[in-house]
């Protein structure tokens, strides 16, 4: 909520039945190929935030 209040882009991703510690392991790659995205993103010295 802090970030969307300060005007960047941010999603929540729920996953059923799974709490903060994200245990079945398909999950648990799509949340950190999730979060390495948005970092990629957002990150000012990414290849890849420079290109937008």
């Amino acid at each position: 909520m802090s970030l969307r209040k300060r005007g960047v882009d941010a999603k929540l991703v729920i996953y059923q039945d799974e709490h903060h510690d994200v245990g079945d392991p398909d999950r648990a790659i799509h949340r950190l190929e999730t979060i390495e995205g948005w970092f990629d993103k957002h990150d000012p010295a990414s290849e890849s935030s420079r290109e937008e």
